[in-house]
Formats: C-alpha cells, structure tokens, sequence
C-alpha cells in the first residue's frame, strides 16, 4: 500500500499490479475503497485479473482510459486528506483514547 501511496502522492497514475494480478486503475471512483482496502488485491472485493488471462489486454486498456478520464487533483486531495501522516496520527490518538475509555469503564 505504501508504494502506491507514494506514488499517487507525487500526482502520477497508478494500477494495482501484485503478483500475478492486475488490479484496477486508482482513481476518485475507487480511491476510498482501494485506500481501505490498504491498495492489496487480497480482498475479493477488489476486482482483479490474472495475469495469465486471455482478456488482460482488454483490461488494461480499461484501466488505462479510466486514468485518463481521472481527475488527479481530487485523488491528491484525497490522499492528503485521509493517508497522511497527520490523519493517521490522528486516528491513532482516537484509538488509544477509546480504549483508554473502555479500560477505565
């Protein structure tokens, strides 16, 4: 997840690739869930295909139009938002605090 973070961190277009599997372009439509999902193909929500498969071709062309339709300037603002270090770090806080709350009851 981190080399896609860093990547789309620095406004240039990412598809998933792990393994063997190609996943989906990251783009506004998908940022949430892929960012969620910590951008592994793992999880059987995340649509991917074997490299190996007949279509591929196809597939990465989707994904390529799909970058190409995108707009980076949401997707950026996204990441900054939720993935950066601030946002984490404020997150952690609230989870230590809750359970500090709950050991305390």
């Amino acid at each position: 997840g981190k080399t896609a973070i860093d990547i789309l961190g620095y406004g240039k277009p990412v598809i998933l690739l792990e393994e063997n599997l190609l996943g989906p372009a990251v783009i506004n439509d998908n940022i949430h869930l892929l960012s969620e999902m910590n951008f592994a193909l793992a999880s059987p929500l995340i649509n991917a295909i074997e490299l190996e498969d007949p279509d591929i071709i196809n597939v990465l062309n989707a994904q390529i139009e799909n970058l190409s339709s995108n707009n980076f300037d949401l997707t950026n603002n996204y990441l900054i938002k939720e993935n950066s270090v601030k946002a984490s770090a404020d997150r952690l806080v609230q989870i230590y605090f809750e359970l500090l709350i709950d050991s305390a009851c």
